[in-house]
């Protein structure tokens, strides 16, 4: 299981249009297809997931119908990719890193995975 937690301006607490694209380490397995259900958008399903190489692609869930704003603040975006999708650890004790892209924003995290 994964869980990356994006901070970044957010119009009205939500997440905006686009896919957040997460790359994984070389040394991680990654399936050939993850299903929508296996991967939680704060919360939700995600409605696709897509995989190219190492880059997993996470679609939006559909914006919250209702009353429109235009407020702009810090927000978080979780994303949980669960045991379900299926990725694995490297083999090899290590330092990984892993990165996070959503719209202009890059995110950078370092995971170590032991023995």
């Amino acid at each position: 299981m994964l869980t990356l937690k994006l901070r970044y301006d957010m119009t009205c607490g939500q997440p905006g249009a686009g896919k957040a694209v997460v790359t994984l380490p070389a040394a991680d397995v990654v399936p050939h297809g993850i299903d929508g259900a296996a991967v939680l958008v704060n919360g939700e399903p995600s409605p696709a997931v897509s995989i190219s190489g190492r880059d997993v692609s996470i679609a939006m869930p559909p914006k919250r119908p209702g009353v429109s704003c235009m407020s702009i603040g810090p927000g978080t975006l979780t994303l949980v990719l669960t045991r379900a999708a299926g990725l694995g650890n490297p083999a090899k004790a290590g330092t990984y890193a892993i990165l996070a892209r959503k719209n202009a924003a890059v995110f950078a995290a370092s995971v170590a995975i032991t023995a």
